[in-house]
């Protein structure tokens, strides 16, 4: 969709909108000539302003969130009977953003079904308007996201509205960019401007497999904040292969049997232990291995081994990332094999980023002819456990004590369409990655060497910065309790992790989406019986889906067709929806729901 079909989706209120996003670029630009950008996104005309990044000023013309025009105000300026205005022309007032200048914003949606209520509307909010641009922006305030300036829009304003000199923000001409740039989109940026998510995009469909950004970019926060990610769904959509080829894309450990390589894609790399798990495993033997009062030798295991050479690694100065794939992970009973190991990583973090609590292995008494490990193991922050997942009925269920501490991502969806055309395009171009690329993308991950772990002071700073994000996630908490699948503060803080990690990934994982996402893998999964414990906390988490003020309609309307597709602008969080009405079809067609 082009610049022009997105404003033109409307066409009643369309002159009012482009002179609308005219006039308020008109006042950025009076008050920072840097510190405003304008760019298309996901169907919407987004204006940001100095680094407040927020797609809730836009028009929304696809109907991801919301079917009207939403400006930011200044709360000030809200005045009640401005209110009863606003509310008696059907306009919805939401909450605003942090740091939004003196006494707060607010934000105001303007329903276009009424052409005469939205130019009223549009009139009496544009001083507030006004005063929210200047509560932003200060003289010289630079805006973060520069890159992401669209030219095609302002040249689209530039013919379509009243003001023809509608002008470009100063770090669009300073990059030598002339002003009657053609309506076109950008070009793709150089693989060096590339996003962290759109490198490993590029290099995963190199290698013939196909995974959109957002699933990408969910996987690399899951894992960045957790450690620990199962990757479930049909067999055959890429999982391994997912986790595989990340682990690839990083540079290869310094242990002594690995060799450093100038690009990677060429050689197999030495930090991925691939296990394959097997029905018979009924304890933790079959990974952290036993001792053999027999022979007075310890048996020692490729995991044991794998895991003593990244403590190794973590000692260095270069400490690169080490990944166990545990292929087919619940083909035995993961809370016995893996039991040790769950409660070891959830003990928390010392200052040094060992687990506060040690495996301990039962061992004998030293003999010259066997090597024995350390009676004790405190695991390395730098060891992460990915886990794939096939449902059948071949398979155990997970427990709850696995699914809490573990984020659980789906791979359902396929679309042979855009498979077809990857595997087509990647005969041509196999991408490589080159050690400085590698490095990039191990500092991005690790968080410059912080590597996984759940940090208070950010999750606090984070709180503090979105109070929103913890009410949603309170109002959600509440309404599950009558039902006991409610979740504690671990499942909290790592929820809140999880969004602060996204925030670097804005591109990918706007804040709506990451929420979705991260409510989809870390709540839902427990999700799992007959219809009389499921229906009613499955239809409570289905209306706190729903946008505020549809939440009973939308509920009612999705629930009476569970298998027909959304209407989009009702649901704030649609991927958890969707997942919700699969768990109400199964419910209805079998009377049992689970997430796997």
């Amino acid at each position: 969709m082009n610049v022009a079909q997105i404003f033109e989706s409307h066409p009643q209120a369309h002159g009012r909108v482009v002179n609308f996003f005219a006039h308020s670029i008109e006042c950025s630009h009076t008050i920072s000539p840097v510190g405003w950008s304008v760019f298309e996104r996901n169907g919407s005309i987004v204006l940001c302003l100095r680094n407040v990044y927020t797609t809730r000023y836009r028009v929304d013309l696809n109907g991801r969130s919301i079917e009207g025009l939403s400006v930011m105000a200044a709360e000030a300026m809200l005045t009640p009977s401005l209110k009863a205005d606003l509310e008696a022309w059907n306009c919805r007032i939401g909450t605003g953003l942090k740091n939004t200048g003196p006494g707060g914003s607010v934000e105001i949606v303007i329903p276009y079904a009424d052409i005469a209520q939205f130019a009223k509307a549009l009139e009496r909010i544009r001083p507030a308007h006004e005063k929210y641009i200047s509560n932003v922006l200060r003289p010289g305030t630079k805006n973060n996201w520069p890159q992401l300036y669209t030219p095609a829009i302002t040249e689209y304003l530039r013919e379509t509205t009243e003001n023809p000199a509608l002008p470009h923000p100063l770090y669009f001409k300073r990059d030598g960019l002339p002003p009657n740039t053609p309506r076109s989109l950008p070009p793709e940026p150089a693989e060096s401007k590339m996003s962290i998510i759109s490198q490993i995009k590029q290099y995963v469909q190199s290698r013939n497999y196909y995974f959109d950004s957002v699933q990408i970019a969910s996987f690399y926060t899951a894992l960045q904040t957790k450690g620990f990610v199962i990757l479930s769904g049909i067999s055959g959509t890429g999982k391994t292969k997912l986790a595989q080829l990340f682990a690839e894309m990083l540079p290869v450990p310094s242990a002594p049997d690995a060799t450093q390589t100038e690009q990677v894609g060429t050689e197999p790399t030495a930090n991925t232990l691939f296990i394959s798990v097997r029905p018979d495993w009924r304890d933790s033997k079959s990974l952290l291995g036993f001792y053999n009062p027999l022979t007075g030798a310890y048996e020692w295991t490729p995991f044991l081994h794998f895991m003593q050479k990244a403590i190794t690694d973590y000692e260095t100065d270069k400490a690169s990332v080490w990944f166990v794939i545990l292929d087919e992970m619940n083909l035995a009973r993961v809370e016995y094999y893996f039991a040790d190991l769950l409660s070891v990583l959830e003990s928390g973090r010392d200052e040094n980023g060992y687990t506060r609590e040690p495996l301990r292995l039962q061992i004998g008494k030293e003999s010259a002819a066997s090597e024995m490990p350390p009676a004790e193991i405190h695991l390395p922050p730098n060891l992460y456990f990915i886990g794939t997942v096939n449902i059948d009925e071949t398979t155990h269920a997970f427990s709850a004590k696995v699914l809490d501490r573990a984020f659980s991502m789906e791979f359902i969806g396929v679309d042979f369409e855009r498979y077809a055309r990857v595997a087509s395009q990647s005969i041509q171009a196999r991408t490589t990655f080159s050690s400085g690329q590698s490095q990039e993308l191990l500092n991005s991950f690790t968080r410059s060497g912080k590597f996984a772990r759940i940090d208070k002071a950010e999750i606090a700073s984070y709180i503090q910065n979105n109070p929103d994000q913890a009410s949603l996630l309170q109002e959600l908490n509440t309404a599950l309790a009558p039902y006991s699948l409610h979740f504690g503060y671990r499942v909290f803080d790592e929820l809140m992790m999880f969004l602060s990690n996204a925030e670097a990934l804005r591109d990918e994982l706007e804040p709506d989406t990451a929420f979705d996402r991260a409510v989809l893998m870390k709540i839902l999964p427990k999700f799992h019986g007959s219809r009389g414990k499921l229906e009613q906390p499955l239809g409570m988490v289905l209306e706190w889906c729903a946008v505020p003020d549809r939440k009973a309609e939308a509920s009612k309307s999705a629930r009476a067709n569970p298998s027909a597709m959304l209407q989009f602008g009702d649901w704030r969080f649609p991927e958890t929806a969707r997942r919700i009405l699969r768990m109400f079809y199964a419910l209805d067609g079998t009377g049992f729901a689970s997430f796997g």
